[in-house]
């Protein structure tokens, strides 16, 4: 599934209002928003599609520290606390996650993108879409040392439920 280094691709209005919303925190020198820019109180609408991962370099390690209750729904799992490494994404290309981190770590510039979910066995041939939005966050203005996601799944058929969908698993 693509990524892209650009939102012109992406249909979703919460990716493209949060979008707009973390280059509104952004400094004028061009520095990268800090996590302390970002109010949650501002963003309520979007929470349930938000997560929040920290960054460690050389390697890079993502680990995720606070995942919203769409996304939770959706990936039928938890993930909080875990790894990129202990996550088995449910998407048709899980590894669109890697490349995704790898480009903001090396850029520290938005990454945006669309994936496809597949059903669970024994359901529907339904797919689900999710376009999503991943944003680096600084403590110092320059280093990404987090990022923030917004997924956004309404692009998905009403009449596919969660449990229709191959779950995430972690380890």
């Amino acid at each position: 599934m693509p990524i892209w280094r650009t939102p012109e691709q992406i249909v979703s209005p919460k990716v493209h209002a949060f979008d707009a919303y973390w280059r509104a925190r952004r400094p004028p020198d061009g520095g990268l928003p800090r996590r302390s820019d970002i109010e949650p109180a501002e963003l309520r609408a979007l929470l349930p599609h938000i997560l929040i991962a920290d960054f460690q370099a050389d390697p890079l390690e993502v680990r995720y520290r606070l995942i919203g209750t769409k996304i939770v729904e959706m990936s039928r799992v938890d993930f909080t606390g875990k790894r990129l490494a202990d996550c088995d994404f449910q998407a048709e290309d899980p590894g669109v996650w890697r490349r995704a981190y790898d480009l903001i770590a090396e850029s520290a510039e938005p990454v945006y993108g669309r994936i496809d979910i597949p059903p669970a066995e024994g359901t529907s041939d339904r797919r689900v879409t999710e376009e999503f939005g991943i944003f680096p966050l600084s403590l110092d203005g320059r280093t990404v040392a987090q990022c923030i996601a917004l997924e956004d799944y309404d692009a998905a058929d009403p009449r596919v439920a969660p449990e229709d969908l191959r779950p995430m698993r972690v380890r």
